[in-house]
C-alpha cells in the first residue's frame, strides 16, 4: 500500500511548525541527566507537581510556596488557569535559568541565583516568569488544538505554540515577572538600553525580520528585549485583552495560515510587523523626550575607536598606566586584553565559558569564574576559579567541581574572595589561597541573603552587595573581627559592583533610572553622582594610586571604556529618591504578588520519594501513522504509513522511547526504541519487524524459497558520551560498541545452501577538540578530531570479514577573518570473505560510492562569508549571509577483481580526485526560527574531465 500523500504532507508541516519553537518548548527536548546517584522526593500542590533533590527539601518547600502564591496572580492577566504540571530542581547546575518544555510537559528549573539579577528574589523572577510560559501555552489546547490533541496527544499543543512568536513568549513573562512585583528586568535601563541607543538617534528602524532573527552584520537586541517593549506597548493600549484573545484564537485555528497574526488582526487591525513599528516609534519619541543631556566634563576613552560592535568591558587596573578588560562583539571570541595609555591593546589570555562575566586583577594576576561541565551528566555542572599569572603567562584552577562565583583578587595577589553558592541553595562568602585553593574564610550570608561581586577595600575588608526580600544593600565584611556592617541601603533600586577603600565606595546605581556611577562617602553617608550617562555606566575600577576611576560606558556600538580622574572630576551631591519610579509601560496599577519571607514560610507541603524507576515510561503524545519521530530532517524525504506510534519521555530525561505499528507494504510493521540514559553508560535498544529480510544471493539463483514479512532487526548500544571541556575548547570523547543482529539470508559457497541471521558487532570511538566560535565563524578556526571504527561479523568469518576506517580532521585560520580551512585525511581497510561491506567513508564528491576494500582519502574545504545583506521580503524570505566554500579532493581506491584471461584474482588500483566550489545563503523562511541554508556545489572531475552541478539544501534543527 502506497503512504497516504495527504497524512504525509500534513505531518511534515506539523513538524516544521515544531522545529521553530524555542528550546523550551521544542518537542522531545532533553535538557540532559541528572546524576545517578539522586535521591528523588516530590512535593504536590494544587497546581504543582515539586521533584528535587532529598538534600534540597527546605528550599523546595520555598518554591512550593512561591508557586502557590503566585499561581492566581499569574493566570489572570491571559485568563487562563492551567492544570498540575511537573516542576523539576536542578540545584546542581552551576547555571541560572527556568524552562518550560511541552511535549512532555514540565519545568524545570536551575535555581543557583546569578550574580546579574536585579532587585527581584531569584525564586520569585523565576515563579513569576516560568508560570507565565505555562500560562501561555496552555491556553492554547482549545478549539481545534484541544481536538487535536486526542490524535496526537501533548505535540498538538506544542504545534500551536511554533506558531506564536518568540518575542511574544518571552516579553509576555518579562511582562508578569515585572507588573506582579517591584521589580523585574522591565524595571531595569539596562535591560532596554540596547533598543534605545538604537532608537534615539532617529535612525531608520530595523526591519521586523531583522529583529526576529538577527544579524550577521549588526548588533540586534534580542527578542526578550524587544518582546517586552511590543507587549507593554499593547497592553497599555489595548488592555490585557488583547493578548488573552490572540491565544484564544491561534489556539482554536491555528490551521488559519498565520493564525498568530490573524487573531492580532482581527481584533485591532494591526498585525505582528505593524505593532512592532508602533511600539517602537512610540517608544523613540518617549526616550527623546525624556533625555536629559547632563553638563559634566567629556571624560577621555580608554579602549580603541571602533567601527564595528564591539563590547569593552569589566575592567581592572593593574598599574596607574595599564589595565585589563574583557573584549567580546559578534566577530570576537570574548578575551582578556591588555590596554595601555594610548589605547594600545594587547591579548593576553582567551578564556573558557565565564559563569560571571567579569574579571578580576591583583598581583600581576588575573582571575575568574568559569563553568565547567560535569564529565558525564548534563544537569550537573560546577564553576571553577580560573586565575592567568601575567609574569609566567601560564593559566591555572582554584579547586576541583566548586561553585564559586564573581572571584575578587586582594591587591597583592595573594587571596581571592568569592561567592559560593551551595547545591542546598546556601550563599557564603570564601576568601581563599590563590596558588593552593584553601578555604581561609568562609561565613555564610547575613538573614539567609544572597551576596553578589565581592571585592577588597584594603587587606582586611571585604565590600559586596547584598540581594534580600527587602532589595538590595551594599555590605561589608572585616575579616579581622569577623563581623558584617551594612554601608547603603538600596532597596528595590539596583545595586551593583561596588569598589573602594575605607573612605570612599564607588558603585552603579539605577537611582536616575539610567544607570551611573555614585560614590558613597563611608564617614558622613554623602552620596556623588561621577557620571551622567546617555544609556548607562557601569563597573568602575580604582586606579592603583585611587587618583582615576574607569568604568564602562554603552553606546550604540557596545561597551566603551572611559576614564575619570578622581582629583579633577565635576560630582554632584545627590539625593536618594524616596519612592522608586515605574518605567515599566503600563496604565493600569498592578499589585504586586505578596510572597510570603523566609521566615513566614509554610511548612505545609509534606513530601514524599519519588521513585524514578516507576516513573521511567511517560507517554506524552501518539500519531495514527508511523514516522521516523527520532530522525525528523524535513530536508529528506521520509516514508509515512498508517498505523500508530507512542512516544514517551520520562519527567527526569533518563528514558525515551517510541513504539509504533504500521500496515507498511501490505503486512504488519512493528519499531520500537528505547534509550536509558540514567546510568554512566547509555543503553539504546532497538528492534524492527515485518519487511522481507534481505536475501544476499551467490550461485544458486532460486534463493532460499518463499520468504515472509518476518525480517527482524535488533540493537542494542552502548555509549559513553563524555564532556572534556574545561577551557576555551570545546572537547569530549565517545566510546560506544553496537551489538545487531538481522535474519538476512546469506548464501554459503560450500553447499550447505542459506544461512540465516547475522550478528556483527560496531566498534565506534570519536575524540573533538576545537575552539569557541564567534557568532560570524562558519567552521572551527582551530582544532582536531579523530575518529576510529571498526564492524566485524565474528560468527559469520566464513562469509563475513571486518571493516575498519579512522579519520582525522584539522582546522586551521584562514588568510581573514571568519575564514578558515578544514584538512581530513581518512583511511579504510577491508578483510572480506565472500561478501564486501558498503563503504563507511564517503568518495570524493562527485563520485558515489563504490566497490572497495582500501581506501586512502585527504579532503581539503576553505569556509569564506561573502556578504551580510540582511534582505527582506517580509513574511517571505529573510536573507542573513553569503558564503562560499572552496574544495578539493582526493583519493586511492583499490579493490580486488577476477581477470579472467590470466584466472587470477588482481588489485585494481583507482585514483580519485575532484575540484570545485560551493555557494550558500543562510535565511528564514516563512519566519520559521530554525535557518535554511542552500545553493549550489560545482565539481570538476581531473581524471575525466567532467564538471556537474547539485543543488545543496539543508536545515538546522539544532539551533538551540
Amino acid at each position: 500500500m502506497k503512504p497516504f500523500r495527504l497524512v504525509r504532507c500534513m505531518a511534515i508541516l506539523a513538524i516544521l511548525a515544531l522545529s521553530g519553537l524555542q528550546p523550551a518548548w521544542t518537542q522531545f527536548y532533553t535538557t540532559g541527566e541528572p546524576p545517578a546517584n539522586i535521591r528523588w522526593r516530590q512535593i504536590n500542590t494544587a497546581h504543582f507537581k515539586l521533584i528535587f533533590p532529598e538534600s534540597y527539601e527546605e528550599r523546595a518547600r520555598e518554591y512550593a510556596s512561591a508557586f502557590d502564591q503566585a499561581y492566581q496572580r499569574i493566570g489572570e492577566q491571559l485568563d487562563h488557569f492551567p492544570r498540575r504540571i511537573p516542576v523539576i530542581l536542578h540545584p546542581q547546575i552551576s547555571r541560572s535559568n527556568g524552562l518550560v518544555i511541552w511535549a512532555p510537559k514540565r519545568m524545570e528549573i536551575y535555581p543557583i541565583p546569578p550574580q546579574r539579577i536585579d532587585p527581584q528574589i531569584w525564586r520569585e523572577q523565576l515563579v513569576l516568569h516560568e508560570t507565565r510560559h505555562v500560562v501561555q501555552i496552555s491556553k492554547l489546547n482549545q478549539g481545534f488544538t484541544r481536538f487535536m490533541s486526542w490524535f496526537i496527544g501533548q505535540q498538538a499543543t506544542g504545534i500551536a505554540t511554533g506558531l506564536v512568536p518568540p518575542w511574544f513568549l518571552e516579553g509576555d513573562a518579562i511582562f508578569s515577572e515585572t507588573t506582579l512585583s517591584s521589580a523585574g528586568r522591565g524595571r531595569s535601563p539596562a535591560f532596554e538600553m540596547g533598543i534605545k541607543a538604537l532608537l534615539v538617534n532617529d535612525k531608520k528602524l530595523f526591519s521586523y525580520d531583522k529583529s526576529l532573527f538577527g544579524s550577521y552584520r549588526d548588533h540586534v537586541p534580542n527578542h526578550y528585549e524587544y518582546g517586552y517593549q511590543l507587549v507593554s506597548y499593547a497592553s497599555e493600549q489595548f488592555g490585557h485583552e488583547f493578548w488573552s484573545q490572540t491565544l484564544d484564537f491561534t489556539g482554536k485555528f491555528p490551521f488559519v495560515p498565520f493564525a498568530f497574526r490573524t487573531g492580532m488582526k482581527r481584533q485591532q487591525g494591526m498585525g505582528t510587523r505593524d505593532l512592532y513599528e508602533s511600539a517602537l516609534e512610540h517608544r523613540r519619541l518617549l526616550w527623546q523626550q525624556e533625555e536629559i543631556h547632563g553638563d559634566f566634563p567629556a571624560k577621555d576613552i580608554l579602549s580603541p575607536a571602533k567601527s564595528d560592535y564591539i563590547n569593552y568591558y569589566s575592567p581592572r587596573f593593574v598599574s596607574d598606566s595599564l589595565l585589563v578588560a574583557l573584549k567580546d562583539g559578534p566577530g570576537f571570541i570574548r578575551q582578556i586584553v591588555l590596554l595601555k595609555t594610548g589605547k594600545e591593546e594587547k591579548t593576553l589570555h582567551v578564556p573558557g565559558f565565564l559563569s560571571v562575566n567579569r574579571i578580576t586583577a591583583g598581583g600581576n594576576k588575573i582571575a575568574w569564574s568559569e563553568t565547567i561541565p560535569d564529565l558525564r551528566w548534563g544537569n550537573q555542572s560546577f564553576s571553577d576559579i580560573k586565575v592567568f599569572d601575567m609574569d609566567n603567562q601560564k593559566e591555572f584552577r582554584i579547586g576541583r567541581q566548586t561553585s564559586y562565583y564573581a572571584p575578587a583578587l586582594s591587591p597583592d595577589g595573594t587571596r581571592i574572595a568569592a561567592i559560593e553558592n551551595d547545591v542546598i541553595g546556601n550563599c557564603f562568602l570564601v576568601v581563599l589561597d590563590t596558588e593552593s585553593g584553601e578555604i581561609l574564610t568562609k561565613v555564610a550570608a547575613p538573614d539567609d541573603s544572597t551576596l553578589q561581586f565581592p571585592d577588597w577595600s584594603d587587606d582586611q575588608e571585604v565590600i559586596m552587595t547584598q540581594l534580600h526580600s527587602g532589595g538590595k544593600n551594599i555590605l561589608a565584611f572585616d575579616l579581622s573581627v569577623m563581623k558584617w556592617e551594612t554601608l547603603l541601603e538600596g532597596g528595590k533600586y539596583n545595586l551593583t559592583n561596588p569598589t573602594g577603600n575605607r573612605e570612599y565606595i564607588w558603585f552603579r546605581s539605577t537611582w536616575d533610572n539610567i544607570g551611573n556611577i555614585f560614590c558613597l562617602e563611608r564617614s558622613s553617608g554623602k552620596i556623588c553622582k561621577l557620571t551622567n550617562s546617555r544609556f548607562g555606566s557601569f563597573e568602575p575600577a580604582i586606579s592603583t594610586s585611587e587618583k582615576s576611576l574607569v568604568y564602562a560606558n554603552y553606546t550604540e556600538k557596545g561597551y566603551e571604556l572611559k576614564f575619570i580622574p578622581l582629583e579633577s572630576s565635576a560630582s554632584i551631591v545627590f539625593d536618594i529618591p524616596v519612592e522608586k519610579p515605574q518605567p515599566f509601560y503600563y496604565s493600569q496599577t498592578m499589585e504586586p504578588v505578596a510572597f510570603k519571607t523566609h521566615e513566614q514560610e509554610s511548612e505545609a507541603y509534606p513530601s514524599q520519594p519519588y521513585k524514578k524507576f516507576a516513573h521511567l515510561f511517560n507517554v506524552h503524545s501518539w500519531a495514527p501513522f508511523y514516522y521516523d519521530f527520532q530522525n525528523i530532517n524535513p530536508a529528506v524525504s521520509q516514508e509515512i504509513y498508517p498505523g500508530i506510534s507512542l512516544l514517551s519521555q520520562n519527567i527526569l530525561n533518563t528514558s525515551t522511547g517510541q513504539f509504533s505499528y504500521a500496515w507498511k507494504n501490505n503486512s504488519h510493521f512493528l519499531s520500537n526504541r528505547l534509550t536509558y540514559s540514567g546510568s554512566a553508560t547509555i543503553i539504546d535498544l532497538g528492534m524492527e519487524y515485518g519487511d522481507e529480510p534481505l536475501v544476499f544471493r551467490g550461485g544458486d539463483t532460486q534463493g532460499p524459497g518463499e520468504i515472509e514479512h518476518d525480517m527482524l532487526r535488533v540493537y542494542s548500544r552502548f555509549y559513553i558520551p563524555m564532556n572534556l571541556t574545561s577551557s576555551r575548547f570545546i572537547s569530549g570523547m565517545i566510546p560506544s560498541l553496537q551489538v545487531n543482529y538481522n535474519n538476512s539470508f546469506y548464501h554459503y559457497s560450500d553447499g550447505r545452501g542459506y544461512k540465516r541471521g547475522n550478528v556483527s558487532l560496531d566498534w565506534r570511538f570519536n575524540y573533538y577538540r576545537y575552539l569557541i566560535l564567534s557568532r560570524r565563524d562558519i567552521s572551527p578556526r582551530r582544532g582536531h578530531q579523530f575518529r576510529l571504527r571498526y564492524y566485524t561479523s565474528p560468527f559469520e568469518n566464513e562469509n563475513l570479514g571486518s571493516i575498519f576506517s579512522t579519520t582525522g580532521i584539522l582546522y586551521f585560520p584562514g588568510v581573514l577573518k571568519h575564514h578558515s580551512l578544514r584538512v581530513s585525511g581518512s583511511y579504510q581497510k577491508q578483510n572480506p570473505r565472500r561478501y564486501l561491506f558498503v563503504s563507511h567513508l564517503s568518495f570524493p564528491r562527485g563520485y558515489e560510492k563504490a566497490r572497495t576494500e582500501i581506501l586512502h582519502l585527504l579532503n581539503v574545504d576553505y569556509y569564506l562569508p561573502l556578504a551580510y545583506p540582511d534582505l527582506t521580503i517580509p513574511g517571505i524570505l529573510y536573507l542573513k549571509r553569503l558564503r562560499a566554500g572552496l574544495f578539493a579532493d582526493m583519493g586511492i581506491n583499490q579493490y580486488r577483481v577476477f581477470n579472467s584471461s590470466t584466472n587470477r584474482v588482481v588489485w585494481k588500483k583507482q585514483n580519485l580526485s575532484s575540484l570545485g566550489v560551493e555557494f550558500l545563503a543562510d535565511y528564514h523562511f516563512l519566519r520559521l526560527l530554525f535557518p535554511f541554508s542552500s545553493g549550489a556545489r560545482i565539481t570538476y572531475l581531473p581524471y575525466s574531465g567532467i564538471v556537474n552541478s547539485e543543488v545543496i539544501f539543508s536545515i538546522n534543527l539544532n539551533i538551540f
